[in-house]
């Protein structure tokens, strides 16, 4: 979970994405969303080619959230905005 400017942490999704695969955040959003309870929405999928890690390959969350915000982080409110702005 990352921070929200209005309400309780949004949840993000750091996904390794495998070349060739075609794999799109929005498409991650709608599978998680088929599986995950309604109040555990995803708001942001960012595409990775790994995690990091530390030393004993655990995975650095603190490192996840201190980046929560990059150019390749897709925002499904954003993109729900966008949308619906166009006529």
């Amino acid at each position: 979970s990352v921070a929200s400017g209005l309400t309780e942490d949004d949840i993000k999704v750091a996904a390794i994405c495998r070349p060739g695969t075609g794999l799109a955040a929005p498409a991650v959003a709608a599978w998680l969303s088929e599986r995950l309870p309604r109040y555990r929405t995803v708001r942001y999928v960012e595409l990775v080619d790994d995690l990091p890690r530390t030393d004993t390959q655990k995975v650095m969350k603190t490192t996840l959230r201190a980046r929560w915000r990059t150019p390749r982080t897709w925002d499904a409110e954003q993109a729900r905005y966008l949308a619906e702005a166009k006529p």
